[in-house]
């Protein structure tokens, strides 16, 4: 199973009404030393002192032709969550709802939610929306703490021979990334080590967002320890039309971790 942080607001007033997770723009990840800046060449998120370290270890150019930016910026998505390395078969056996800064940082101070899937029924729907099932996307645990970047090269994204006029030319690009290079989707700052994530990254016809539906793949939701009545009550409504199993979490000050209830 996988598991999405996420507001209460945004589940009651985006992912609800449409029954849909929305991926977005790999480029809109909030690490600013991931190694987009590496395919992009785009440092404008990053202040003076990162992008002085990143210039100096890129040397030279280490960047994607334009074309290879414009399809990172509009067409490859990313999905985060987190996930159980275990994999136990309960819910309640689990550990990524016992996770403070998560709550904190994702779930609106513990007002919010955790939506949980089935990983392989999940992974089924977003390959039907890639490009290409075979290559297009592209599922793993983020590897915490950088290794060395590559010397530098002209550029990471071999276009040679690749006519701009070919119809397909940007799933071309967007394969060689895929192919050659997937190592880029999946590193972060030692410092985000406690999310455990688990990324999913897809090319699709899509500009900026990609939306998979989850009514096939959702089996859970836990709510916040701060949740209110009110949004206790609307999602229980759900709950009951047998859509999902509910959970409801209490912090035990005790025993210094959080605990799930579920919601009969």
């Amino acid at each position: 199973m996988i598991a999405h942080y996420t507001t209460m607001a945004n589940f009651l007033d985006y992912i609800k009404p449409c029954g849909h997770l929305r991926l977005s723009s790999f480029s809109k990840l909030n690490d600013p030393y991931e190694y987009k800046q590496q395919i992009t060449g785009t440092l404008d998120d990053c202040d003076n002192s990162t992008q002085e370290k990143i210039n100096v270890r890129l040397n030279k150019a280490l960047t994607c032709p334009p074309e290879a930016t414009s399809i990172l910026l509009r067409k490859i998505k990313a999905g985060c969550f987190v996930f159980d390395s275990i994999n136990p078969p309960k819910i309640e056996q689990a550990s990524f709802w016992n996770n403070p800064p998560m709550w904190t940082h994702y779930g609106d101070r513990n007002k919010g939610i955790i939506l949980v899937f089935r990983k392989v029924k999940f992974l089924e729907t977003v390959k039907k929306k890639a490009y290409d099932a075979e290559w297009a996307v592209e599922p793993c645990s983020i590897t915490y703490g950088y290794k060395d970047l590559p010397p530098p090269t002209n550029t990471i994204c071999d276009v040679t021979g690749i006519d701009k006029k070919d119809s397909n030319f940007e799933s071309r690009i967007a394969e060689s990334l895929f192919r050659s290079h997937k190592d880029i989707w999946f590193h972060k700052d030692k410092k985000w080590a406690h999310e455990s994530e688990y990324r999913i990254i897809l090319f699709s016809k899509e500009d900026e967002y990609t939306f998979i539906p989850i009514q096939e793949s959702l089996i859970a939701v836990v709510l916040g320890a701060d949740s209110n009545e009110e949004d206790f009550d609307e999602i229980n409504d759900l709950r009951k039309k047998g859509a999902f199993s509910l959970y409801k979490s209490k912090y035990d000050i005790f025993n210094l971790r959080y605990e799930i209830e579920l919601v009969q």
